[in-house]
This record gives structure tokens, C-alpha cells and sequence, in this order.
């Protein structure tokens, strides 16, 4: 579903992206930092770990830069990476929960509903969660 693509790739990328949702800005420390839109990562050009590259969890990770590009705070690249780490430790089903949650929370970082049963990462096997997924 993915390439494997270096910084140097990706940075490449980015500048030759016609796209005018792509944005650059310099910080503090005069670095460039790029910023993931839906666009771009629907381009495929990050590396989805294997766990989490299936149609639902890239719809509802495609919602989520939707919802943070709306509320004008789209992540960085590393931000990105680090979520998508985060995603796999939780698995795809309560990493899905999670998104939605957040996006229902109009949260800018992705949390787990401290509610929910199976928000306990190391108790959320497959045998836990119900039939549909827990939609």
C-alpha cells in the first residue's frame, strides 16, 4: 500500500507538490518543517506499518488530517510517523476507535476513550471485540 521513502525522497516530494493545501512554514529555529496533508498521504508516499494498511484504518486516518486540516492545524511529518507508531500499538480496531473518538472530541492529538472497555492496549486481543467492530 506504501513506499518506503527517505527523508531526502519525501522532502523532494513535497516542494515538487503543485498541490496549494501543501504548506510550508519556517520555525523558530529557521528549519523547514512539512506539514501532512490528506492530499499527500493519500498519495501514498509514507510508510503505513503493516497492521494498520487496511481500507478502514486509511479512510478514517485520511478523516483525521480532514479534521485537523480544518481546524488550521495540519501535523508534521514526524508528528505523522509518530501517530501511525502509536496506531499500530493499539491495533487497527481500537486505533480506528481512537480517531473517531478524537475527531468526535474536537481533540488535536488522538486519545483513547477512557470509558471504553477496550481501551487497555494490552487487553485488546481479537476475541474482545464484538462481531462489527465495536462501530
Amino acid at each position: 500500500m506504501s513506499q518506503n521513502v527517505s527523508e531526502a525522497k519525501w522532502d523532494t516530494l513535497v516542494r515538487q507538490s503543485k498541490d496549494s493545501n501543501t504548506k510550508k512554514k519556517l520555525s523558530k529555529d529557521s528549519k523547514e518543517r512539512t506539514f501532512v496533508t490528506p492530499e499527500l498521504f493519500e498519495s501514498n508516499i509514507l510508510e503505513i506499518p503493516l497492521i494498520l494498511q487496511t481500507p478502514e484504518f486509511v479512510d478514517c486516518y485520511i478523516q483525521w488530517l480532514e479534521h485537523l486540516k480544518e481546524k488550521k492545524k495540519l501535523p508534521t511529518l514526524s508528528a505523522v510517523k509518530q501517530q501511525l507508531a502509536d496506531c499500530a500499538g493499539w491495533g487497527v480496531y481500537q486505533a480506528i476507535r481512537n480517531l473517531k473518538f478524537s475527531i468526535g472530541k474536537n481533540y488535536q492529538g488522538i486519545f483513547p476513550d477512557k470509558t471504553d472497555k477496550f481501551h487497555t492496549p494490552k487487553e485488546n486481543t481479537l476475541k474482545d471485540i464484538p462481531p462489527d467492530g465495536g462501530f
